[in-house]
């Protein structure tokens, strides 16, 4: 494992306990934190930095003073710090690198595109140590990767696109909207500016709503 493989998985690892610590109010027993090493998301990389046993674990939680303190066999942590702050940065720029990675690969299909996510996750395997662990190890994995960038990635079923080509560009699909609009302006009614008024919203609301568009009788009528 080189330098780099072995610091990203040293923080997945010094994260991991820490939060399962967190979630039993601070304190947990080695005994109970040794049971983590059969959990799916605790890879055979963070198995082999933690020490892949009950006391290869205690090591490693001594090493790291500033987070862990162990009294018998119950682990606490300890008064809160950076460190903890620092790792969790630390990997919150891997996940962003993993999003701008496949961000960049689904922009190469061309705009509007949709792309079935099997076949974006394909390209996880041209990309880093970190982008690859960030995307998961399976099709399902890298679908919920995905879904944790609602402002990014749209999903249809097992298809996605990219949020940016998502919008509709109104007046070539909706040339009457423009058409009225430049009729209604030169009448100069009072009712008529009104309407363009009422044409200008459901452009917003048609530019705000690209994705899933849902109009009143009403509106319908007002855009024929």
């Amino acid at each position: 494992m080189n330098p780099s493989d072995f610091e990203f998985y040293r923080n997945k690892t010094i994260l991991f306990f820490y939060e399962k610590i967190l979630e039993k109010d601070g304190q947990r027993s080695m005994h109970d934190l040794s049971c983590q090493f059969g959990r799916k998301e605790f890879s055979k990389e963070m198995k082999q930095i933690a020490g892949s046993s009950r006391n290869g674990l205690k090591m490693f939680l001594m090493s790291y003073p500033s987070l862990f303190v162990i009294e018998g066999d119950i682990v606490f942590l300890s008064e809160p710090n950076n460190t903890r702050v620092q790792i969790t940065s630390r990997l919150d720029c891997y996940k962003d690198e993993a999003k701008k990675y496949f961000e960049e690969k689904i922009l190469q299909y061309g705009k509007n595109a949709e792309v079935p996510i099997k076949c974006l996750f394909g390209h996880r395997s041209q990309a880093n140590l970190s982008i690859r662990y960030m995307a998961g190890q399976t099709c399902e994995d890298f679908k919920h990767f995905l879904m944790s960038f609602p402002n990014t990635f749209i999903l249809n079923n097992n298809n996605v696109r990219h949020r940016s080509n998502s919008q509709i560009s109104l007046d070539s699909s909706f040339p009457i909207i423009s058409e009225d609009k430049k009729k209604l302006q030169s009448d100069g009614d009072g009712s008529d500016r009104l309407q363009t008024s009422c044409i200008d919203s459901l452009k917003e609301k048609l530019a705000k709503e690209a994705d899933t568009i849902f109009l009143t009788n009403k509106e319908i009528k007002l855009l024929r």
